[in-house]
């Protein structure tokens, strides 16, 4: 499995028909992703306040 931690930059990356079951984002910051036609059937969504 393929791990990426702060040091790796994924800024503006792009996922296309990518399959990312049972995948983690821990302390990520998704602020602007868009998401389109994705399935989040069972997924676990626990947001926190943007630190300014």
């Amino acid at each position: 499995m393929a791990s990426f931690t702060r040091s790796d930059d994924l800024r503006g990356a792009v996922f296309t028909e990518v399959d990312l079951t049972g995948a983690r984002f821990d302390g990520a910051d998704l602020r602007g992703a868009v998401l389109r036609g994705v399935d989040l059937a069972g997924a676990e969504i626990d947001a926190r306040s943007a630190q300014t």
